[in-house]
């Protein structure tokens, strides 16, 4: 990657066995990364130690010195020739001498592989995986969006690039339109009115931002137009939904079954308000609101709704969303698929007992959660960091045992 991306966090190289590296960040993510020529292939190998599909398999070649290779890529226990070559290497390039065992690592676009010991390679997978878990890892910023990440354009220069000339490529289309037409933007064609509406130019969020950064890029017709419609943002487009068979009799009908799921009162049976949350959550997940690709899509609608307890309900479910993409859960349970997010074992409900809770503190709640089998409603203890800690469980739907709450005791 082009240094010029990238963030150097210090200035004095760190040395890992007479190898010398810099750490690096780029939109949060911290990395670990070395200049040395003879040492390319290590870069490789960092790589993939950051990569959550192939952290575990190298973590288990290195613990029981096994072989590795995916895609062009392998590192392998010298032996014979290859390791009398290692030892003269490592002497020449770190001026020490290797322990054994010595590793080779080989790139198939590289026709020069290092030779790198053991006992080097594991330091090297443990500070880079550190780095990794210390990450906080930012969306990119792009102020014009439908819904802003940020009251700036992202500052990394490919992506100010890039967000600039979108911007001017719809400053020429609506340029182009105005040479037939009027400025009125009720007269915009649909198809570049929705590409406008894309931009967040039909939008009064980060109004005064959007303005400066119109000028500062010279877009003069978007610019124009963006005034006259501040002038009247009456004509903003409402929020669409996500799914154009989620109506509003859809939505009564969510918030009603909301009502009865979270009826906790003592006249109310509790295999009814298990069945109403049952059937609350298929529903919730057949119209498409667990889905990971739209999740966040769907917070925007509802928010321009008048369903308060539902978009209240819906944030927690967001967060729990958000949670289960995390890095901090990644590095430990992979990547998720769509269809298991109504399998998992935290609660819907788990932000109302803990609204301040981390995803590290989850991923590990998590962890303790599956070693201890638990299978039966109740409470569950266990310890954690040397901590005893009491996990409560149920059966929220009156199917799956779900982490309600977690403390430690």
């Amino acid at each position: 990657m082009p240094k010029r991306f990238l963030s150097v966090m210090n200035e004095q190289p760190i040395q890992i066995d007479n190898i010398s590296f810099t750490v690096t960040e780029n939109l949060g993510n911290k990395g670990l990364l070395t200049g040395d020529p003879a040492f390319q292939p290590v870069n490789t190998f960092i790589g993939l130690v950051n990569d959550p599909a192939y952290m575990p398999a190298i973590a288990d070649a290195l613990q029981q010195q096994k072989n590795f290779s995916i895609q062009g890529f392998s590192f392998y226990k010298a032996t014979g020739n290859e390791l009398s070559t290692g030892l003269a290497f490592w002497m020449q390039y770190a001026k020490a001498i290797a322990q054994e065992p010595i590793y080779v690592l080989n790139q198939a676009w590289n026709p020069e592989p290092c030779y790198v010991p053991h006992a080097t390679l594991v330091k090297v997978a443990s500070y880079a995986h550190r780095l990794k878990t210390e990450s906080k890892v930012t969306d990119p910023t792009w102020l014009f969006r439908k819904f802003p990440l940020a009251e700036y354009p992202n500052m990394t220069s490919n992506l100010l690039f890039s967000e600039k000339q979108t911007i001017r490529q719809l400053d020429h289309k609506l340029a182009e339109y105005r040479l037939k037409a009027n400025d009125q933007a009720e007269t915009i064609p649909s198809l570049l009115r929705s590409e406008l509406a894309e931009s967040g130019l039909l939008s009064t969020q980060q109004k005064t931002m959007k303005l400066y950064w119109l000028e500062q890029w010279g877009c003069s017709n978007l610019l124009q137009f963006y005034n006259l419609y501040l002038q009247n943002p009456t004509i903003e487009e409402p929020t669409e939904s996500p799914n154009p068979a989620v109506n509003d009799a859809v939505l009564k009908q969510l918030d009603k079954q909301l009502k009865e799921a979270l009826d906790m009162s003592t006249d109310t049976d509790e295999a009814a308000i298990a069945a109403n949350k049952r059937f609350l959550f298929l529903d919730l997940d057949y119209y498409g609101f667990f889905d990971l690709n739209l999740y966040k899509e769907w917070l925007a609608f509802l928010e321009n709704q008048s369903f308060v307890d539902l978009t209240a309900y819906y944030r927690n479910i967001v967060r729990l969303l958000d949670y289960y993409q995390s890095d901090e859960r990644q590095q430990i349970f992979g990547t998720l698929a769509t269809d298991q997010v109504v399998d998992l074992p935290f609660a819907l409900e788990w932000f109302n007992q803990n609204p301040t809770a981390e995803f590290a503190w989850m991923a590990s709640v998590e962890s303790v959660f599956i070693n201890a089998h638990a299978t039966a409603a109740g409470s569950v203890f266990s310890r954690l960091n040397g901590q005893r800690i009491r996990l409560d469980v149920a059966r929220e739907d009156g199917i799956h045992l779900r982490i309600m709450n977690a403390k430690f005791t």
